[in-house]
């Protein structure tokens, strides 16, 4: 019998029940595993064709070129001047991509969501329907009836409707992440040197930068010294006192400013 049929794994060489061995089995990146044709252990199933792993390579070796490249696209890397002014562009359009599609993803695991709500046919029946709940749920299973129900429907409709914008932006994403290989080579191969004589143009970009940001921080320091001044105009300077007091010849006692005769010896003020 098929349960206790015995399956040496070709993989592991290990020896198992064949009903708990698989066949068919796919590797993480969705493509048939090397041993897809065969009965494998669980372990075993889920391994990469020898393609595969040359395949992965390859793509793990690009992708590390483009990390690399988009780290010398930062305008706070030194390396900036040697991206171009296509590849910052295509750059700032894998990020838009990527974010995207995170997007997108969450809203199709809702949506799949609520297809299984959608689904559940339970919710039909009561408590006084009981005695044949069970029977109308086991003919609803078979001839799949709730397919029918507007709400399933839509449930289906959006979530298929999701799956094809999911799938848009997964070949935007292949196409634009084919594009900035083919720009890395390009500026590798000319040396950095740019088309049509623009050999200056991300030397003179990065200097525009370099202005603005200038001119930002100037314009942010006038703004706050206009502030203070405002503020500073507001408060009321206290009244400077008359200190230009005289002082008695004869004995040398300070005098009011209006005094005839001084306070203390009596002698007339000139």
């Amino acid at each position: 019998m098929f349960g206790r049929e015995k399956v040496e794994c070709p993989g592991c060489k290990k020896v198992f029940r064949k009903k708990d061995m698989k066949t068919q089995c796919k590797d993480a990146k969705g493509r048939n595993s090397k041993y897809y044709n065969q009965y494998s252990c669980a372990d075993c199933c889920v391994k990469k064709s020898t393609i595969n792993v040359k395949a992965d390579a390859e793509e793990d070796a690009e992708d590390e070129k483009i990390s690399l490249w988009k780290a010398k696209c930062d305008p706070e890397n030194v390396d900036f001047a040697r991206c171009s002014d296509k590849l910052s562009r295509l750059f700032q359009e894998w990020d838009d991509l990527f974010w995207k599609r995170s997007d997108t993803r969450s809203r199709l695991g809702q949506a799949e969501i609520n297809v299984i709500d959608a689904t559940n046919i339970l919710d039909d029946y009561t408590v006084a329907n009981r005695r044949t709940s069970l029977l109308g749920v086991a003919w609803d299973l078979l001839d799949e009836s709730y397919k029918s129900r507007p709400g399933y429907q839509t449930a289906v409709a959006e979530k298929g409707r999701i799956e094809a914008s999911l799938n848009d932006l997964d070949r935007a994403i292949t196409k634009n992440r084919d594009e900035i290989l083919k720009e890395i080579g390009r500026i590798e191969e000319n040396g950095n040197k740019e088309p049509d004589g623009k050999a200056e143009s991300n030397v003179k970009r990065l200097q525009n930068l370099m202005d603005n940001t200038i001119s930002e921080v100037i314009n942010r320091a006038e703004q706050h010294s206009s502030n203070w001044q405002t503020k500073r105009d507001g408060i009321k300077e206290p009244v400077e006192q008359n200190n230009d007091n005289s002082f008695c010849d004869n004995c040398g006692k300070s005098l009011r400013p209006t005094a005839k005769f001084c306070g203390s010896c009596g002698t007339s003020v000139p």
